[in-house]
């Protein structure tokens, strides 16, 4: 054995056997550099980079491997980058050149300020289904499946990124669903139809946050009502989140039209066009069908969109897949193609996704391309077209969440763009399924040019646009005559039923981040009506839309009005069943009434109001609780509104509600209340009760009367204090103290035949929260002058003395006897449920009718006192209802200088826009002579502008010469004429128009 040797192995220099490869590469985009060293030991790695400026090599700190990954790109990235590979001894390798180009910074450049935050793209696994982008840049994703996510609290299936990217910790939802839409509040609406507010939290005051079904298209009107398509239907929801009332569900007929909708396009007058396979259609505001296209548009291919440029044409934007793959069209909505343009090929972009924005430019995004729109289909300049969806590419294998197969486009009201999709990067920048593109190009708002004057009648509709291309997109406010019009906040300002309150300047200020402007753009004139009996009330504006039916009006001394009804919404306005307006229609802020309470299956309904002399307002219905104070059925307010805590008609709370408004004041101050049964005080009450100033009972009043039993459905005074009192079909006079004084209907003749109504074979709608009844209703009670009795309401025909049915369809006039008046036998086609009987005797009727004596005349009409209609009181067209129903006028009352107003469910009335209460035109006519001290007469009268009122008098009728005693001019309030002394000592006045 020899002796031990020494070896001594030198250090072999490291190889470099795979050398880095540079690339080209544009902003926010990711490169990943790969070499590869070699010699006996392990080598160690090091990265160099040289930046082209001339700047010193740097040493890159903690890249130790043999590639090398940089994301998020700037143009400082560009240089040269080389593998130091080491271990004895040290090389490094030839250098890779990375050029990394300048991004768009203007309209179509990805926003490089958002990154998606790193943690996400652990979850390789996870399929981002759908996001939202919101104003302040921040982006709402929801997933396939609950995700796990480091540092997240969860695990969720909504997340939030902030606008940086980085997922934000403050934002914990508490319900999973998938994002539908974002609300203009900022809240988030799930397909759940549960609304999350920014925090995630469930927003309780939307629909006490309950899920009331699912969606899977939504859209928001101007007005904060929202739009929700399923499979099987089309909703719209309050922006309560509560079911709007006024939007007509659809019925199984209607299955073909709004099944399957994939789009849902609001248009500023409140209709809106739905799109779906082939078809696209136009809807009223209550979501019926428009009658002008009830079988809708014919187009090809999927709609996924419409685009409207304010003040232009809406065209549909439909989506062609077939073998020659996924392609775009324009379509015009006149159901012809002969203006069709072919997007995808007049732009070179063969786009798998599309989006428009507010001001209708077209993003379309593909494999081939990005690029965006005009609103007439040619190619925007100004938006850099970039080179699209990149799915896969050999220098950025990172990991990533998967996006829907499909890309999609959604847009923040900033006009700034998101696009998801199952990509790497988008338009070379390395976003990993989620990108933010700005929407510019980047223009502070410029003055626009002033309309023209622009003349409208009374009624007419008033269009303004405030067209401009500043960009990040503007913000919009709308001023008249200088004071702000908060509903107004977009491009366009569009409104029907123009009135004269209406007319004067209106400016806009258009304001962005970079400046804002303040534009004239239109001086309006608006046209009186010229005045009739029977047209509109020209100073009286109409109302929003009212979410339900106004059932009773009051008009104040001052020209106030009161209106009633089971609505819970006048516009956007949150209202709970009262509110008051001043003569002109506008809104009375200091008016504030909260009346709440269901009972049972009754909802919260004001059934009737009455004003008494000192001001206080008197209202019945159904209701538990008004002003925070607990009232059933019965309350007295003050006149701001306030309930007045010295009347409490204390009765069981656990009553019936009062579905009729059986409510009237007597000339004594004392309140008359028809209640079907009530407890007070330990007693059970039924029918009509007499309250004092207080509430309490009033003695001597009678009660309980067994020709009074059973529900009261309308009440009258007489001249003489007499009550009538009906219920159902039954009427009875009772003398001032309750006592009943006649049975009029039914009775028993003295020929042993019984007078009594018959049911109508079409009744209308009823009562609020009632059902329609299977029996006659006497609805309505008007007195004549002579003492005559006339009934409205749902009745078919009269059994009098001695004969067959004689027909009365909802009207019939009975003697100061009771008897049938057989000379009166006006034929209606529909129930009557409101009557006035004006001075001159003539009849105001209003109710659900359509036809009177064959005659068309929708839901209101005057009778001459034979029966006959008045052909001086012209209706036009009549009153149009809402949702495609008949229109009902439940209440007419005398107004201010003898007009009427009406209240009921209508949208318009000859052919003027006139929503829920509307102020008509009458004759005027004359007051009986008020004494004057020492000894004169003074005489009132309602006036209309443009006629001379001359008063009159006679000794006698007949051939006596009438003397001039003086005239006015009119002016469309009251007039007066007084005299010194009254002329003679008796005769007879006239007034005299001309």
């Amino acid at each position: 054995t020899s002796k031990p040797i020494s070896l001594v192995v030198t250090g072999v220099y490291p190889s470099v056997v795979q050398r880095p490869q540079g690339a080209t590469v544009v902003e926010g985009g990711a490169i990943v550099l790969k070499g590869l060293g070699q010699n006996l030991g392990k080598p160690g790695y090091s990265w160099i980079f040289t930046p082209e400026a001339g700047a010193p090599t740097l040493l890159l700190a903690g890249e130790t491997n043999a590639s090398l990954t940089r994301v998020q790109l700037r143009v400082g990235d560009s240089g040269t980058y080389s593998l130091v590979v080491s271990n004895d001894g040290q090389l490094v390798s030839s250098p890779a050149r990375v050029s990394v180009l300048p991004a768009p910074s203007g309209a179509g450049g990805v926003d490089l300020g958002f990154f998606p935050d790193p943690r996400l793209e652990t979850n390789a696994s996870l399929t981002l289904v759908t996001a939202r982008l919101q104003s302040d840049g921040g982006v709402i994703l929801g997933f396939n499946e609950w995700l796990p996510v480091p540092g997240v609290q969860g695990p969720p299936r909504l997340l939030r990124l902030e606008s940086s990217g980085a997922l934000d910790p403050s934002f914990l939802p508490q319900s999973h669903g998938l994002p539908l839409c974002l609300l203009p509040d900022g809240g988030i609406l799930l397909d759940s139809l549960v609304k999350l507010t920014p925090s995630g939290a469930i927003d309780r005051s939307f629909n006490n946050g309950v899920s009331q079904g699912s969606g899977s298209v939504a859209a928001v009107q101007r007005d904060g009502r929202i739009l929700v398509a399923n499979p099987a239907s089309l909703v719209r929801l309050l922006p309560a989140g509560t079911p709007d009332p006024s939007w007509v569900l659809p019925s199984s007929a209607d299955y073909r039209i709004y099944s399957f909708i994939s789009s849902i396009h609001p248009e500023p007058d409140g209709t809106l066009w739905i799109g779906k396979t082939a078809h696209a259609y136009r809807l009223l505001p209550n979501g019926r069908p428009d009658p002008r296209v009830p079988d809708g548009v014919g187009l090809v291919g999927e709609i996924r969109g419409f685009v409207r440029a304010p003040g232009g044409p809406t065209r549909a934007l439909s989506q062609v897949t077939d073998s020659l793959g996924t392609r775009f069209f324009l379509l015009p909505l006149d159901g012809s193609f002969s203006a069709a343009r072919h997007l995808d090929r007049t732009n070179a972009v063969y786009a798998t996704a599309v989006g428009v924005q507010a001001d209708g430019r077209v993003v379309l995004v593909g494999d081939g391309g990005m690029s965006r729109l005009l609103p007439d289909g040619t190619r925007d300049p100004e938006f850099a077209v970039g080179s699209g969806i990149n799915h896969a590419s050999p220098w950025t294998p990172l990991t990533h969440f998967h996006g829907p197969a499909l890309p999609q486009i959604d847009i923040a009201p900033t006009g700034d763009l998101l696009v998801i999709g199952d990509f790497v990067d988008l338009n070379g920048a390395f976003r990993a399924g989620i990108a933010r593109v700005h929407g510019g190009p980047y223009k502070a708002p410029t003055p626009l040019e002033v309309h023209d004057p622009v003349p409208l009648p009374s009624g007419g509709a008033l269009s303004l646009v405030a067209w401009t291309d500043a960009w990040p997109a503007p913000t919009f406010q709308w001023f008249h005559d200088g004071v702000p019009l908060p509903e107004w906040q977009a491009g366009e300002l569009a409104f029907e039923g123009v009135h004269r309150r209406d007319a004067g300047a209106y400016d806009v200020v258009i304001g962005n981040s970079l400046g804002s402007v303040t534009n004239r753009v239109a001086l309006v004139e608006v046209t009186p009506p010229d005045p009739h009996p029977g047209s509109l009330y020209g100073e009286f504006g109409p109302l929003p839309p009212l979410d339900a039916t106004c059932w009773a009006v009051a008009v104040q001394p001052d020209g106030k009005v009161l209106v009633a009804g089971d609505f819970s919404y006048i516009g956007t306005r949150r209202v709970e069943g009262l509110a008051r307006l001043h003569p002109d229609g506008s809104w009375d802020e200091g008016f504030s009434a909260s009346v709440r309470g269901d009972i049972g299956s009754f909802t919260r309904s004001v059934n009737g109001v009455r004003v008494q002399a000192d001001g206080r307002i008197v209202i019945c219905g159904v209701f538990t609780n008004v002003g925070g104070l607990p009232r059933q059925s019965l309350a007295r307010l003050l006149p701001d509104g306030s309930v007045d805590p010295s009347f409490n008609f204390e009765r069981d709370p656990y009553d019936v509600a009062i579905p009729h408004p059986a409510l009237e004041i007597r000339s004594d101050g004392k309140i008359l209340f028809d209640v079907p049964w009530a407890r007070v005080g330990g007693a059970l009450l039924s029918g009509p009760v007499l309250l004092g100033e207080d509430g309490a009972l009033e003695a001597g009043f009678a009660t309980n009367l067994p020709a009074l039993a059973g529900e009261g459905t309308a009440l009258g005074i007489d001249s003489d204090g007499s009550i009538l009192r009906a219920s159902y079909q039954r009427l009875v006079r009772l003398n001032p103290d309750g006592t009943v004084r006649k049975e009029l209907l039914p009775h028993l003749r003295p020929d042993q035949t019984v007078a009594e109504l018959l049911p109508s074979p079409t009744p209308c709608q009823p009562p609020p929260g009632g059902a329609i009844p299977s029996g006659p209703v006497i609805e309505a009670i008007a007195v004549t002058a002579d003492g005559g009795v006339i009934l409205g309401g749902s009745f078919s025909a009269l059994l009098p003395a001695g004969g067959g049915a004689v027909r009365v369809a909802g009207l019939v006039r009975l003697t100061p006897e009771g008897e049938f008046d057989p000379e009166f036998q006006p034929t209606f086609d529909g129930d009557v449920d409101a009557l006035m009987v004006e001075p001159s005797g003539r009849i105001l009727v209003g109710g659900c009718f359509r036809h009177v004596n064959g005659l068309a005349t929708p839901g209101l009409v005057r009778l001459l006192p034979t029966g006959e209609i008045d052909p001086t009181f012209e209706v036009g067209s009549g009153f149009v209802g809402v949702a495609s129903r008949r229109p009902l006028i439940s209440t007419i009352v005398a107004g201010q200088a003898g007009r009427i107003v009406v209240g009921g469910s209508f949208g318009s009335y000859a052919a003027s826009v006139a929503r829920g209460v509307a102020i008509l035109v009458t004759d005027p006519w004359l007051s009986l002579p008020e004494p004057l001290l020492p000894s004169g007469v003074r005489f009132r009268f309602g006036t209309l502008p443009g006629r001379r009122y001359a008063l009159e008098w006679a000794s006698a009728l007949g051939d006596g010469e009438w003397v001039p005693l003086g005239q006015v001019e009119g002016t469309g309030e009251w007039g007066e004429l007084s005299l010194p002394e009254a002329v003679g000592a008796g005769g007879f006045y006239r007034l005299r128009v001309e």
